[in-house]
C-alpha cells in the first residue's frame, strides 16, 4: 500500500512547501497522498487534474492558539487514524506527541521540521520575554527526544539537519528551493525601470518591514508589500508615516500574481533583521527571487551572503541601516546592465542547483528507504 498523509494545523491548505512541492511531488510519484490541514485565505483548495492531492480541511476553531493546539490537534489525530495510511508526515511541533501515538500503531511517521523551534520561541510575543529562555530550552529537550523515535527527520535547511543529526541519524535536508519553471520568463531586453523594488510574505517588523519602507522613501522608488501582516497594530504605526506614501500595499497575491509582480520589479527584498530564527534561515523568497531573475538586495547574514556572493545574483546589506539599503536600492537603479547580469546569474543557478526538482527525488528516496514505495506504474 502507498497511502501516505501529512498533517498541519498550523499551516494552510495552500502552503507552497507542504501542498505545492512535496505533495504533489509525491502524488505524481505514485503516492495515494492525503493532506488534512486547515483550510486555506478562500476556505477551500482544488488540487491539479494531474497530480491528485485528497485534501482534507480541519474545520477553523475558534478558540484560537490554543484551542488550534487541543482540539485541532485532536481533530487533525482522527482524521489521520481514519486514512489509516502507511506513512505520516508532520509539518508542526504541537503535533509531536499525537505523531508518536500514530507511531504505536504501526505506522512510519517522518517529522520535516521547518523552523529552528527553540530559537523562534526567543522572539514570540505572546510568551513573556522572562520566561522564554526557559520555555525554548524545554520545546528544544521534548522536540530533540520525541524527534529520535521518528524514522526519519527531514528539514528545511541545512542547519537544521546538523541539530536533527544529533538525535535522529536517519535526518536527510530538503531544502525549500523553488519549483525551477514557476517564475520562469523570458530574460528581458533591458531590465525593469529602478523606479519599484518589491517583498513578498509574512510582513513584520523582524522581517524588515519598517525598514523597508523607510528606505523607499529615502531612495525615491515605489515599494510593492505583498502578503499579510502580522499585526494590525504594526500596520496602523506603519501606515501613519509618511514613508507609506511610497507603499503600494498589495495583500495576498497568488502565484501567477506574484510571478507578475517580480517581473516588473528591479530587485526584491529580503531584509529580515537579526534574530535568532533568521540568521541560519534558509528564506524560500530568496530563491524565488532569483528563479524569477530579480536581483536581490539581502541581508547580511553569512550564510545568505555566501549564497548571493557565489552566485553574483545581488547585493548584502545590513538589514538595520536604513541608508545601506536604500544605497542598494539606488545603485540596481543606477547600473542596469549589471543589474540585468545579477538577475540572469540568479536565475541560471536555480535552474542548475537550488530548485525543488531535484529536493523532491531526495524526499521520494526517504521514503522509499523505509519500505514505503509508490504504485507501479
Amino acid at each position: 500500500m502507498s497511502r501516505i498523509c501529512h498533517l498541519s494545523t498550523v499551516h494552510r491548505a495552500d502552503d507552497i512547501r507542504i501542498f505545492h512541492k512535496e505533495c504533489k511531488s509525491l502524488a505524481s510519484a505514485g503516492y495515494d497522498t492525503h493532506l488534512v490541514i486547515s483550510p486555506g485565505r478562500n476556505g477551500k483548495i482544488v488540487a491539479a487534474e494531474d497530480k491528485p492531492v485528497h485534501v482534507h480541511l480541519l474545520a477553523t476553531v475558534s478558540d484560537g492558539r490554543l484551542g488550534r493546539m487541543t482540539a485541532g490537534c485532536a481533530a487533525a489525530f482522527r482524521w489521520a487514524v481514519s486514512i489509516g495510511a502507511r506513512l505520516y508526515h508532520i509539518h508542526d511541533p504541537e503535533l509531536l506527541p499525537w505523531a508518536l501515538m500514530l507511531k504505536r500503531r504501526g505506522a512510519r511517521v517522518v517529522y520535516d521540521v521547518h523552523e529552528d523551534l527553540p530559537r523562534d520561541i526567543r522572539t514570540k510575543p505572546w510568551i513573556p520575554a522572562r520566561i522564554r529562555p526557559a520555555v525554548g530550552f524545554l520545546a528544544a529537550h521534548l522536540e530533540d527526544l520525541m524527534s529520535s523515535r521518528f524514522d526519519a527527520i527531514v528539514t528545511a535547511t541545512p542547519s537544521l539537519g546538523r541539530r536533527f543529526a544529533a538525535c535522529n541519524r536517519n535526518t536527510v535536508d530538503i531544502n525549500n528551493y523553488p519549483l525551477r519553471d514557476e517564475f520562469s520568463v523570458p530574460v528581458p531586453a533591458e531590465h525593469p525601470s529602478g523606479r519599484r523594488v518589491c517583498y513578498v510574505g509574512g510582513i513584520n517588523s523582524l522581517r524588515g518591514a519598517s525598514v523597508m519602507i523607510a528606505a523607499a522613501e529615502a531612495s525615491g522608488v515605489r515599494l510593492a508589500l505583498a502578503g499579510t501582516w502580522d499585526s494590525d497594530a504594526e500596520r496602523r504605526q506603519m501606515m501613519a508615516t509618511d514613508a507609506w506614501a511610497h507603499v503600494d500595499e498589495l495583500g495576498h497575491l497568488d502565484r501567477v500574481e506574484v510571478a507578475a509582480l517580480l517581473a516588473g520589479s528591479s530587485a526584491g527584498l529580503i531584509v529580515y533583521q537579526p534574530a535568532p530564527n533568521h540568521v541560519d534561515s534558509q528564506p524560500n523568497k530568496l530563491f524565488e527571487y532569483m528563479s524569477a531573475g530579480v536581483p536581490v538586495i539581502a541581508s547580511n547574514f553569512p550564510g545568505w551572503r555566501q549564497i548571493v556572493e557565489a552566485t553574483g545574483c545581488g547585493l548584502c546589506v545590513d538589514p538595520a541601516d536604513v541608508s545601506a539599503v536604500a544605497a542598494a536600492i539606488r545603485w540596481i537603479g543606477d547600473h542596469p546592465e549589471d543589474a540585468l547580469r545579477m538577475g540572469a546569474r540568479g536565475r541560471q543557478a536555480v535552474v542548475e542547483k537550488f530548485n525543488w526538482e531535484a529536493e523532491s527525488r531526495k524526499l521520494i528516496d526517504v521514503y522509499k528507504a523505509m519500505g514505503v514505495t509508490p504504485e507501479a506504474r
